[in-house]
């Protein structure tokens, strides 16, 4: 494989180094091709809220066109800072549904025709309330990126949770024959050892380890890691080199194949997965949707704006019946050193559905995106929890942990 890009002189300017994108999108953004498609809204509704002067004043998910926002796909409203959000296929809601277990969100990706969830799974039929004994990495597919997801085997186990795969494909030229091969990183919280998850089934005892059989065993537990690698999307994936430790990782390898990770309170660069990782210098503006935020999910755009959305909660308001409970953020920047955070919340907690049926969730967490090969993402993955008639009045954020939990796959927009 050719070796990654020279890395910027320092930290400093370990975004701005970047090419720009900027002047590819100049023109095929009318055409819709590498930077999406673009959809302005009517020009009377969108300068009844006030102009726009710049693209910032369109969350960067769009074109500032005559004083009106045009957004480019999947994004939407009056400053473009709403998902476009389609209605989930009825009586397929990602994983965890049927049969019914707890998940709590994962990744979906596309390879060898077929799409892979990886999703973090409460083992031994417990409640999200013991994901921190409980929690291992499971590998399901399914023919559509919505599903149905089918159990294919475990990825990282118990102790493994949040799982974020991102592939890293090269190709190579010798002899005029190319080649191309893929390597794909897990990045999770966990290191998938010495788990000893409680076991809630009914009569279970108070212990009971958890071992899966051989056949659907795909990690190799030669020793803890944050990070694991396989050459194959179906493992075995084996420990590596870990990133920097924190609460909820959020990777990207960037299209000039820099790697990026937000993590805690700060973003990260490297020429690989497996580091070393450099601190970038970064500022975050106040202002915006008002909440505490976590469950970070990083990516950019294909003018080259960097993106993360959020988990967003309020932990001291009663449910009620949860409607219009807050569930999200969205912070953006041109060049990942000075961050903006919108004012709108890109998604809420109420899913409709293709049958004409909707829900009203208690909460919705755990955010990531599959993207499409123009790197436009197509479809928003949540942790998700019902529970809204039994809830009151525990704030909307804490009814997760006793109520059963899935995981929901929902399409977007991009056209």
């Amino acid at each position: 494989a050719p070796s990654p890009p020279s890395a910027p002189a320092s930290p400093s300017t370990a975004l701005t180094a970047m090419p720009s994108l900027s002047a590819k999108c100049a023109v095929l953004v009318v055409v819709g091709s590498l930077c999406g498609i673009v959809r302005a809204l009517p020009a009377s509704t969108a300068g009844a809220s006030g102009a726009c002067t710049t693209a910032q004043d369109c969350n960067l998910n769009g074109a500032c066109v005559n004083g009106a926002c045009a957004c480019h796909a999947p994004w939407t409203g009056l400053s473009c800072g709403l998902l476009d959000l389609k209605p989930v296929p009825a009586g397929v809601e990602g994983y965890g549904m049927a049969p019914n277990h707890t998940t709590w969100g994962g990744n979906v990706i596309e390879a060898d025709g077929k799409y892979h969830l990886f999703v973090a799974d409460i083992v031994n039929n417990c409640p999200l309330q013991d994901w921190g004994k409980n929690s291992r990495c499971t590998h399901a597919v399914a023919d559509s990126p919505t599903g149905p997801f089918v159990f294919k085997d475990v990825a990282v186990d118990v102790w493994c949770h949040n799982p974020q795969v991102v592939p890293e494909t090269t190709t190579t030229v010798k002899d005029g024959v190319t080649t191309t091969s893929t390597v794909y990183y897990l990045f999770h919280i966990g290191s998938g050892i010495n788990g000893h998850p409680v076991n809630c089934s009914k009569g279970g005892a108070q212990q009971a380890p958890h071992h899966p059989t051989p056949a659907t065993h795909k990690y190799i537990a030669a020793s803890g890691s944050t990070l694991h690698r396989a050459t194959s999307v179906d493992g075995p994936w084996q420990p590596v080199t870990a990133p920097p430790s924190c609460n909820n990782p959020a990777p990207w390898r960037h299209p000039n194949s820099t790697w990026f990770i937000f993590c805690g309170h700060t973003v990260y660069r490297s020429q690989a997965a497996e580091g070393p990782w450099d601190a970038v210098p970064t500022v975050f503006n106040g202002g915006g949707v008002q909440g505490s935020y976590e469950d970070p999910t990083l990516f950019t755009d294909a003018q080259g704006n960097f993106h993360l959305v959020f988990h967003v909660y309020n932990a001291t308001t009663p449910c009620g019946e949860c409607d219009g409970s807050l569930v999200s953020g969205h912070k953006f920047s041109a060049d990942g050193h000075t961050w903006t955070t919108s004012d709108v919340s890109p998604f809420g907690n109420v899913i409709h559905r293709t049958d004409g049926t909707s829900q009203t969730l208690s909460t919705r967490e755990r955010p990531k995106f599959l993207f499409n090969a123009q790197g436009v993402p197509t479809h928003l993955s949540n942790g998700a929890c019902g529970g809204t008639a039994t809830c009151p009045p525990t704030p909307g954020v804490n009814c997760k942990y006793n109520y059963w939990d899935f995981t929901l796959v929902q399409p977007l927009s991009t056209a």
